[in-house]
């Protein structure tokens, strides 16, 4: 998977955490300014839509094209509902696992905790641990990934 395609499937993932779904029907043009501004990545709409055709040719997300029938009976095209399947899911999870790997080593023995002003940072491979855990265990999507990270201690105080 490329980084376009993370980037979209991570998009997916964030709107369907913002209403708390495993699927959402956002338009195109919110989805890529949402991938902009929190992942940096700009692309075109064609772009999108060639990452998103990848995405659901090899299962990890599901479209459903809404729309309705006008009064002259011609189909008018409404917005594309997009499902996050259980391999999306399965692919998160490996991905929070390989950071857990990363920041495993960074972990100190309890009984140094107290020496520094910066444990808050060490606290964030139990979360993260937890939240791979919970997320494994689960087998299913919870439609939340909040993992309730908060910000480190600030040490002027």
């Amino acid at each position: 998977m490329d980084a376009k395609m993370q980037a979209t499937l991570e998009a997916h993932f964030a709107t369907g955490k913002k209403h708390k779904r495993p699927y959402h029907y956002a338009a195109q043009r919110c989805v890529l300014d949402n991938i902009k501004k929190y992942q940096g990545v700009e692309f075109s709409v064609r772009t999108y839509n060639r990452k998103q055709r990848l995405l659901e040719d090899q299962g990890f997300i599901k479209r459903t094209q809404r729309g309705m029938r006008g009064k002259d009976g011609r189909f008018r095209p409404g917005s594309t509902l997009t499902h996050l399947t259980g391999k999306a899911f399965n692919y998160m999870a490996g991905v929070l696992r390989k950071a857990l790997n990363i920041f495993s080593f960074y972990r100190m023995p309890k009984m140094a905790q107290y020496r520094f002003n910066t444990t808050g940072y060490l606290s964030v491979v139990g979360k993260v641990s937890g939240l791979v855990d919970s997320i494994l265990s689960k087998g299913s999507p919870s439609g939340s990934l909040s993992c309730g990270l908060s910000p480190p201690p600030d040490p002027a105080k």
